[in-house]
């Protein structure tokens, strides 16, 4: 039998080991990493505000008051909602889009004259409809819900907690078209403070008019 050998020096000419060399990330880099961890953080506690005041806050304080209060105001809730999520969706689809761009150009007479321009417009459109709602409230409780062991006396509760939600409606949408600009200019922070801010107002509210007006103090409120 026979040993065949090689020498380890043949292998050692043609094989190479690429080694990287690590890189440091740039200032720059760091700081952009640095802005988007804070971005995170501060819309995650927004988040939460914005989750405890619609999920614990008010449900919360509903559950003081007397029974079906809880289930009333999550019923006139959850029309309030769809109204102003369609009116979100229309929003964002019509110009929102815009402010992004011309915050990117730094174009700030034109975001200043657009602003005006459309806060204009949500008033003319929204406060009408807002009107509509009101006047019609009862229709639209009982055509959403009145069935089975939803009974009349329901709807009139639900939409006597409605009426005072709808209230909100031309200052949500507003806010909305604020809050996007405001978010498309990165300042994050200020959205956080004021939803803290906001909901701090909004339990305090809660528990001054829920003692004079029930269950509708507490839409009332928002």
């Amino acid at each position: 039998m026979t040993c065949i050998t090689h020498d380890s020096s043949d292998y050692d000419k043609h094989i190479s080991i690429p080694v990287s060399t690590p890189t440091i990330p740039s200032t720059g880099h760091l700081e952009r990493l640095r802005d988007a961890e804070l971005m995170m953080v501060q819309n995650r506690i927004g988040s939460r505000a914005r989750v405890l005041e619609i999920g614990g806050g008010s449900g919360y304080q509903a559950a003081l008051l007397p029974r079906g209060s809880v289930a009333t105001l999550g019923y006139a809730n959850n029309i309030t909602f769809f109204i102003q999520g369609i009116a979100y969706v229309s929003l964002s689809t019509a110009v929102l889009p815009f402010f992004s761009q011309m915050i990117a150009r730094n174009d700030w007479a034109a975001i200043s004259h657009t602003l005006r321009t459309w806060s204009s417009l949500i008033l003319i459109v929204t406060i009408p409809v807002t009107i509509a709602l009101l006047l019609g409230s009862g229709f639209v409780v009982r055509v959403a819900y009145q069935r089975g062991s939803f009974s009349s006396a329901d709807t009139l509760a639900v939409a006597r907690v409605l009426r005072f939600y709808l209230l909100q409606i031309p200052f949500y949408v507003m806010a909305s078209l604020v809050v996007r600009v405001i978010s498309s200019m990165r300042a994050n922070v200020v959205l956080m403070w004021v939803t803290l801010g906001n909901l701090i107002l909004k339990f305090g509210l809660n528990f001054l008019l829920l003692r004079y007006m029930g269950v509708s103090g507490i839409a009332l409120a928002t």
